[in-house]
């Protein structure tokens, strides 16, 4: 095997390494990325048996072949060799790394030694705009809890219902992040698909890659994105997570019709102060409406306490909620616009937080209950 290839390119390809493949395993072979050289082209495929990547970029091949190299080493050696163009491979005993003066040589494992991660045929595949589809993770994804063990809400349930759309949806079952963005074409997921949170994130990264088009790919069990750059053909392909997810769609719909509007950066920068001084093992902030007023207090046994008065457009009894406050200020920030509208009427039902005059993407947050 013998190849030349543009760093930068390279190095685009090798960006999923450090996220995918394993650096500590009882297994040595996820320790390693596969590389394979024909036709002019390079791909790198990486794996942790769960999730699949292969990323393709354009090289001078002088022989073909394939062979599996530790994938974080050969990572961290070019993303060190800034300043140089071109990249020089040549294998015999070892990989020979040439590039300038530099010049490496790492060991190796027979390519016969990779999984086998060919896939099964896919069931459906449908096209995605990819400016969309980012925007819909990044609303969707605000929920997700960072706990292995609960699979089910370390995630993003992925589906479709009457309309030409698509629904994002993440909840902890204390929050709950809804997204929504229209379809091509109408397709039938109202079963629904269930997306691990190290997998959304991945797909989120590969996204910002300058993606031109993007497809997704479905068979019963798995999930394929294929995504095309100005430089790189990338196939993701992930295991869903098998359960039901928790029904959410009543909980939307019971949104109050009372609705408060708010200055975005002025409740944004608002909540931003009162966080200073949010107690961090409650995280609780009381929100307390009367007539055209809202009055936000924190308090913490240990440093003090912080109040914040906001005008608003609130006519009706006065009442007092209690909410988390990082999760209000990470609703808030997601937002894009000028205006928010929040919907709340009572201490003991859930708060909806929405853009002004538009219904995605739908945030609500339960109240604390001293």
């Amino acid at each position: 095997m013998q190849f030349t290839v543009s760093r930068k390119q390279f190095m685009q390809a090798l960006s999923f390494i450090p996220s995918v493949v394993e650096k500590k395993t009882a297994l040595p072979i996820l320790s390693h990325c596969l590389l394979k050289v024909f036709e002019n082209k390079i791909t790198i495929v990486g794996t942790d048996l769960d999730i699949v990547i292969s990323e393709e970029c354009g090289a001078e091949v002088q022989e073909e072949g394939s062979v599996c190299v530790p994938g974080g080493l050969l990572h961290d050696i070019i993303k060190r060799l800034e300043g140089y163009d071109t990249l020089s491979f040549s294998q015999e005993d070892q990989l020979l790394l040439r590039c300038g003066r530099s010049e490496f040589r790492l060991s190796t494992l027979s390519a016969d030694q990779f999984p086998d991660v060919s896939q099964l045929p896919l069931n459906m595949t449908f096209s995605i705009h990819p400016i969309e589809f980012k925007k819909l993770i990044d609303e969707a994804r605000l929920c997700m809890i960072d706990d292995e063990q609960n699979a089910m809400l370390n995630s993003i349930f992925l589906h479709t219902a009457e309309d030409k759309a698509l629904y994002g949806v993440s909840t902890d079952l204390h929050q709950l992040a809804l997204s929504k963005m229209m379809l091509d074409d109408k397709l039938d997921l109202s079963a629904g698909l269930v997306v691990g949170r190290k997998a959304i994130m991945e797909i989120r990264r590969l996204l910002d890659d300058n993606a031109k088009q993007v497809t997704l790919g479905l068979s019963y069990s798995r999930i394929q994105c294929d995504i095309i750059t100005d430089n790189l053909n990338i196939m993701f392909t992930t295991r869903l997570i098998d359960g039901v997810y928790p029904e959410y769609t009543k909980v939307v719909q019971s949104m109050p019709s009372q609705s408060i509007i708010f200055e975005k950066l002025v409740l944004q920068n608002a909540l931003e102060r009162m966080t200073v001084i949010v107690d961090f093992k409650s995280k609780g902030i009381m929100l307390n409406f009367s007539s055209n007023l809202m009055t936000m207090t924190a308090m913490n046994m240990d440093s003090g306490s912080g109040k914040e008065e906001l005008e608003i457009n609130f006519v009706g009894d006065p009442f007092s909620i209690q909410v988390n406050a990082f999760y209000l200020l990470n609703m808030i920030k997601q937002i894009e616009g000028e205006k928010i509208e929040m919907h709340v009427d009572s201490p003991h039902e859930a708060m909806h937080i929405r853009p002004l005059g538009m219904s995605y993407p739908h945030y609500m947050i339960m109240p604390l209950v001293e």
